[in-house]
């Protein structure tokens, strides 16, 4: 349990943080991938967005370039892999800009889709968008 100013930040505040973190960097990750390669570092061979993200190609990039994450997310489901090992929670998206379309979630905003068996969405939190957010469990 961590002690913050304004109250406690138990087992489940902290693994919400974690998943957060694990979007932000993501999130970070495919911009800067869509920039370099003009594409989205998705599943499917035509970097289209709305399908799942390719953490390989985050971490491993065509062209032998940089990676854009120096690991993958313990959250990422075997889904985002396509050559590593991976068993988290959550299915990792790039929104393609007409699911929600808004401000707030425009053409390549990251989300996460709690695909686990132990996932409650019973939370006040979560986005609400098809299991969109924290889903309770982490990784």
């Amino acid at each position: 349990m961590i002690v913050i100013v304004g109250g406690v930040m138990g087992p489940d505040s902290e693994h919400e943080a974690t998943y957060n973190a694990d979007g932000d960097s993501i999130q970070t990750a495919v911009l800067a991938y869509y920039v370099d390669y003009g594409a989205w570092p998705t599943v499917d061979a035509n970097g289209d967005a709305g399908n799942p993200i390719d953490m390989d190609k985050l971490i491993s990039p065509p062209g032998g370039g940089l990676p854009y994450l120096n690991s993958i997310p313990e959250s990422a489901s075997a889904t985002n892999c396509s050559v590593s090992t991976c068993d988290g929670s959550y299915t990792w998206y790039v929104d393609e800009g007409d699911n929600f379309q808004t401000a707030q979630y425009p053409l390549g905003t990251v989300y996460g889709v709690c695909t686990a068996a132990d996932c409650d969405y019973s939370c006040t939190d979560c986005d609400g968008k098809d299991g969109e957010g924290f889903g309770g469990v982490y990784p």
